[in-house]
């Protein structure tokens, strides 16, 4: 029997304040299109670490680690935002390897409901 070797990704997630966080976020990677590598996982205060599988070979040569907003969330409903810088890796992604990222989140105003 065959053996399938992913690559993985490892995630980071770095939170420096203590806030209650009302919103529900998603940590995901993507490729330079923006396609999905693996299934976005929720944001729990308290995990860092978060790991993603991709079936090799790698298509595309780049990889973004993201925090993001849930997409059935409404984003005025809470009074303060968290967001992250995406960190962004160039490949080649190679099968049996895994590539770090870091997300520091910042804390930010909220939002204006114009």
């Amino acid at each position: 029997m065959t053996r399938k070797i992913n690559i993985k990704y490892e995630v980071n997630v770095y939170l420096f304040s203590r806030i209650e966080l009302c919103n529900t976020y998603l940590v995901q990677v993507t490729d330079e299109t923006g396609r999905l590598v693996a299934p976005p996982k929720t944001y729990v205060p308290g995990i860092q670490r978060y790991v993603f599988t991709e079936d090799g070979p790698a298509q595309g040569k780049i990889r973004v680690a993201m925090f993001v907003l849930a997409p059935d969330v409404d984003p005025y409903s809470c009074p303060t935002h968290v967001e992250a810088r995406p960190d962004v890796k160039l490949g080649p992604f190679l099968p049996g390897q895994t590539y770090p990222f870091a997300l520091r989140l910042l804390i930010k105003a909220p939002l204006d409901k114009d």
